[in-house]
C-alpha cells in the first residue's frame, strides 16, 4: 500500500511502423543564457526573449567561484493581461470536422469587447459560423469555439490575433497535422521494356489516392533483384523509436546520396540534418560509462554499444561533429568490454566480435586478442558474420595472413641451418633455448 507507483513504459517497432507522431501545437519553451559574469555586489542580470507561452517557467541557475559553487531553482508566470488558452484536436483526418475551442480570461486588461481574427494556412478550413468577437468583464472567463475542416493532407497554421481597450494586441499561432484516413500504400510494378520502347507515367497512377499524399519512384537497370528507388523512400519512411532504431534508420543514411548518383537519383538535401539528429539522440542516451540505452540514459547491452559506436565512427570518418569526449567514452567502454568478456565457446563470440571490430575501425583493437580468436578460438565463434568482424578487424591493423585465413608458416629452427665452424657454439646455444621456449 505505500509503494511507489510505477511508470508504464512501452516501445518497439514493426507493428507501429507507419504510427508518426503530431506536431506540438506550440514548440516547447527552453531558453539558455550560458555563462554569465557576476556583479561585484554579486548579482547577475539574465534576459531572455520568450516566445508565445502563457503559464509557468522554471528558473535554473548555478553559481561557482574558486572556493565555493550554488545553485537555485524558483518558479516564474508568464502571461499577458488577458490569457489565451486554445484546445486543439491533436490531430484531424482528411473530410473530418472538428472544433478549436479558445478561452479568454481577463486577468488584468480592461472591459470591453476584445475582437478575435483567426486565419488559416493549409489544408484546414475555418467554418462558416467563426465568432468574431467576445464581450469580456473586469476578471471574466469566457469562451468560444471555432468550427474546423480538413480538405487535404499537410500540416496547417492557425494564426489567432486578438485586440481589444487600451490598444490591446495579441498574436497566437498553432500547428495542426491533418492526415489521411488510410494508412500507407505501397505499389509495386515490374515491366520488362524491349529495346527502343518507351514507357509513359501519368496522373492516373495516383487517381485513387489523397491529394497531394502521392509519390511514384522509377527504377531502371538489368535486374529486379535491387530496386533501389523502393529501397530508398523505405529507408526515409523508417520511424524513429529506440537507439537501435535510430541507428538502423540512421546508418544508410550516411551513404544515401552515394547511392541515388549511382541509382541516378534526385539528391536528398535533408539527410545531413537528419543524420545530425540521430547523433543527438544517440548521444542524449549515453551514460556517463559510455554505454547506451534502449530508450533512457545508459544500459548494459554491448551489442548495442558497439553498434551506436559503429555508426559514431562512419558518421566521424564522413565529416559530421562528434563530440571528444561522448566518442571516447564510447571507445572505453568497448575497451573494458572487450578485457572481461567471456571466451568464444560460451557465448558465441558475437558481441565480441563486433566490439573487437568497431575498435580496430579507431584503431584500438587489442591485436594479441584478435590473433588468439582467429589462431585457437575461431571454431568457437557462432555466426559467419561474427568470424566477418573478426577478419575485417585483422585486416585493419594490417595482420593480412590471418584475414584471408591462412596461418603463418614458422621459419625453420636455427639449429637446422648450415653455419661455419666459428659459431657453432652459438648455434647450439640458440637451439637449446629455443627448445626451452
Amino acid at each position: 500500500m505505500q509503494a511507489t507507483r510505477g511508470q508504464i513504459r512501452s516501445g518497439g517497432d514493426g507493428a507501429v511502423a507507419e504510427l508518426q507522431g503530431s506536431p506540438p501545437t506550440q514548440p516547447p519553451v527552453t531558453l539558455y543564457s550560458g555563462i554569465v559574469a557576476v556583479d561585484r555586489d554579486g548579482t547577475a542580470t539574465v534576459a531572455f526573449d520568450i516566445p508565445e507561452f502563457a503559464g509557468t517557467v522554471r528558473v535554473m541557475a548555478v553559481a561557482w567561484s574558486r572556493s565555493k559553487v550554488g545553485r537555485a531553482v524558483g518558479d516564474v508566470t508568464v502571461r499577458d493581461p488577458v490569457v489565451v488558452t486554445a484546445t486543439l484536436p491533436r490531430f484531424i483526418l482528411v473530410g473530418d470536422r472538428s472544433t478549436m475551442q479558445l478561452e479568454l480570461d481577463n486577468v488584468e486588461g480592461q472591459a470591453g469587447a476584445y475582437r478575435i481574427a483567426i486565419a488559416t494556412d493549409g489544408p484546414v478550413r475555418l467554418g462558416t459560423n467563426a465568432p468574431q468577437s467576445l464581450q469580456l468583464g473586469a476578471r471574466q472567463r469566457n469562451r468560444l469555439a471555432v468550427p474546423l475542416t480538413a480538405s487535404a493532407a499537410g500540416i496547417a497554421n492557425i494564426k489567432v490575433q486578438i485586440t481589444g481597450p487600451a490598444n490591446f494586441a495579441l498574436d497566437r499561432n498553432y500547428v495542426l497535422a491533418a492526415k489521411p484516413a488510410t494508412q500507407v500504400l505501397t505499389r509495386r510494378t515490374v515491366r520488362t521494356i524491349a529495346a527502343g520502347e518507351s514507357l509513359a507515367l501519368s496522373a492516373d497512377m495516383l487517381a485513387d489516392l489523397v491529394p497531394g499524399t502521392g509519390s511514384v519512384a522509377l527504377s531502371v537497370g538489368p535486374s529486379t533483384a535491387l530496386d533501389a528507388a523502393t529501397l530508398l523512400k523505405a529507408l526515409d519512411r523508417y520511424p524513429f523509436g529506440c537507439s537501435e532504431q535510430i541507428t538502423s534508420r540512421a546508418m544508410p543514411l550516411l551513404y544515401f546520396n552515394e547511392l541515388a548518383v549511382e541509382s541516378h537519383l534526385a539528391l536528398d538535401t535533408a539527410v545531413d540534418q537528419r543524420i545530425r539528429d540521430a547523433i543527438d539522440r544517440l548521444l542524449a542516451r549515453q551514460g556517463a560509462n559510455g554505454s547506451f540505452g534502449l530508450w533512457s540514459v545508459g544500459g548494459d547491452d554491448a551489442w548495442l554499444d558497439s553498434y551506436v559506436t559503429d555508426f559514431l565512427t562512419r558518421a566521424r570518418e564522413r565529416g559530421f561533429a562528434v563530440p571528444e569526449v561522448s566518442f571516447k567514452l564510447a571507445l572505453d567502454r568497448l575497451r573494458n568490454y572487450v578485457s572481461r568478456a567471456p571466451e568464444p565457446g560460451r557465448d558465441g563470440g558475437r558481441d565480441l566480435a563486433y566490439a573487437l571490430y568497431v575498435l580496430a575501425r579507431n584503431g584500438f583493437a587489442p591485436v594479441g586478442d584478435l590473433r588468439y580468436i582467429a589462431d585457437t578460438k575461431l571454431g568457437d565463434v557462432a555466426t559467419p558474420i561474427a568470424k566477418a568482424q573478426i577478419a575485417g578487424a585483422l585486416g585493419l591493423l594490417g595482420d593480412r595472413v590471418r584475414r584471408n585465413g591462412s596461418m603463418p608458416r614458422p621459419s625453420k629452427p636455427w639449429c637446422r641451418r648450415r653455419v661455419s665452424s666459428s659459431d657453432a657454439r652459438t648455434t647450439a646455444r640458440r637451439c637449446a633455448m629455443r627448445r626451452r621456449l
